[in-house]
């Protein structure tokens, strides 16, 4: 890369064929044909806002979902490299499997008698 460029970091982002096409679409629409033009003027925009979302209530079911995956991408990552997946891995992924549908139907339940109480 030309050490004299002014914009001399690289970043990357990966669309699919029709997220493509909808970028395509929206940068004709704003006047642009220029990918890096059109990336940099959207993201440093000083109106850019994020918005955070927040639900307490799910607070302990997002945490064990959270460990969970965890758990999955684990034995995922074993069974990847040695070609195998253990008996207890599969005996643990069950029961964690269980937990975690208790959890959602308990959660479900209260969700129901919230919304009827309203």
């Amino acid at each position: 890369m030309d050490k004299n460029r002014i914009r001399n970091v690289v970043k990357q982002v990966f669309l699919s064929e029709e997220e493509n096409q909808k970028l395509l679409k929206r940068m004709k629409q704003d006047g642009f044909s220029n990918f890096s033009h059109f990336a940099r003027k959207q993201l440093l925009k000083s109106d850019f806002e994020v918005w955070t979302v927040s639900f307490p209530e799910y607070l302990s079911l997002t945490e064990r979902l959270l460990f969970v995956g965890r758990a999955i991408n684990s034995i995922a990552k074993s069974a990847t490299q040695f070609g195998k997946i253990s008996q207890h891995d599969l005996m643990e992924l069950g029961q964690l499997m269980e937990e975690l549908v208790e959890l959602v139907e308990k959660q479900v339940k209260e969700d129901k008698q919230r919304i009827a109480k309203k």
